[in-house]
């Protein structure tokens, strides 16, 4: 009896720190093609802008995308676009709305910007010239920065017209309109994709020939650009959702494009990241390497790696996959506050409910371990 329940006691406390205990893992989550939500606060309704004159390094968190997800948007670059209408003070790298403010179609990203040059007026065509925004959107568990995988995301751009253009990075596939045939042209370059209207002319948002569909089947983050070659002013639609299609459009499905996995020390005082990693053409997922490596940062914990340097994209730990559809650095975290001071019986009173989860399954599986081996004594007694 008295060693069944040892035996006893022990497995308690094995299985409650195997079962509490275990290292986090990256949460998938398949979207199923099905539509998510970029600033609609009621049905289709986004009532007021986000990122009036946003410029580079502008970042806005949209919340529950989809059920459990959020996205962090980032501006990552901006060239030749003007946000004040003024072509005598040069080009200010601003946009008139990264999301702009719509009663119909606000569960997608409305983008707005000026492609700087000399506008055209009536007769005399604009100048040509060249004005784009990338962005990156990061996907994320609620209310947290940890990081999410979304499998099966869908997107569409319409009314690309007057020599616009929108260009995907690591998409698995994307469709064009069958008939009317497009008018798109679409080139691909380093795992990048771009979709242009080539001659300048304009359409309506009815027009299936200037629309374009895409999809990721894994994606952890995504990385867009919008713009056009002709000054003046372009908008862009990004809805996140599947495509209807009056009639079966044209599917084209790219090889895979390896890409790369960078790690930044982040202000370490010593030590070296962990070495580039890959991905493949046949698999766009990455394990990321050892967490820490000897990177130290004086009086500093590290915390993981995030897309971000501030912690705000998404947050990798070790081991944890990552699916890349671009070329990706993540930025070591480090924790530098200074722990709260505490005296004898306070530290537990004051600290008790910041408990994390992994110490209260080890405290389960101990106290469990000790009640069952007192049991056992009552009853020999």
């Amino acid at each position: 009896m008295k060693n069944r329940l040892i035996i006893s006691s022990t497995v308690a406390i094995v299985f409650g720190s195997f079962v509490f205990a275990q290292p986090a893992s990256a949460t998938t989550i398949n979207v199923a093609l099905g539509e998510m939500n970029f600033g609609a606060t009621t049905g289709t309704i986004q009532p007021a802008d986000i990122g009036k004159d946003a410029g580079l390094g502008f970042s806005h968190r949209y919340n529950d995308v989809f059920e459990g997800v959020d996205a962090v948007a980032t501006v990552l670059a901006v060239e030749n676009i003007d946000g004040d209408d003024d072509e005598t003070n040069g080009a200010d790298g601003l946009m008139d709305e990264f999301d702009e403010a719509d009663d119909e179609s606000g569960r997608a990203i409305n983008l707005s910007l000026d492609v700087f040059g000399e506008s055209g007026s009536e007769g005399v065509p604009a100048a040509s010239s060249l004005g784009k925004v990338t962005f990156r959107l990061d996907f994320v568990e609620a209310d947290s920065n940890k990081a999410v995988t979304l499998q099966n995301i869908a997107m569409r751009v319409v009314d690309i017209d007057n020599k616009q253009f929108a260009q995907f990075a690591g998409i698995t596939a994307y469709e064009l309109s069958s008939n009317p045939a497009s008018v798109l042209t679409a080139t691909g370059q380093g795992g990048a994709y771009e979709f242009a209207e080539p001659v300048g002319e304009s359409s309506s948002s009815d027009n299936e020939e200037n629309w374009v569909a895409v999809e990721y089947a894994e994606a952890s983050t995504i990385t867009i650009t919008l713009g056009g070659r002709l000054a003046g002013g372009a908008s862009f639609g990004l809805t996140f959702a599947d495509t209807e299609w009056s009639e079966a459009p044209t599917r084209t499905t790219p090889e895979l494009t390896p890409y790369t996995l960078s790690y930044d020390a982040n202000e370490a005082s010593e030590g070296s990241v962990p070495q580039m990693q890959s991905s493949t053409t046949l698999s766009t997922v990455v394990t990321l390497a050892a967490p820490q490596g000897d990177l130290v940062k004086t009086d500093c914990a590290f915390e993981g790696w995030n897309t971000k340097t501030d912690g705000s994209g998404s947050t990798f730990l070790d081991s944890e996959p990552i699916t890349l559809t671009a070329n990706t650095t993540l930025y070591a975290q480090w924790n530098c506050e200074a722990p709260e001071e505490t005296t004898g019986g306070e530290e537990l009173a004051d600290t008790g409910e910041e408990l994390d989860y992994m110490t209260m399954a080890a405290l389960f599986a101990i106290v469990t371990g000790f009640v069952l081996f007192a049991l056992g004594r009552r009853k020999r007694a």
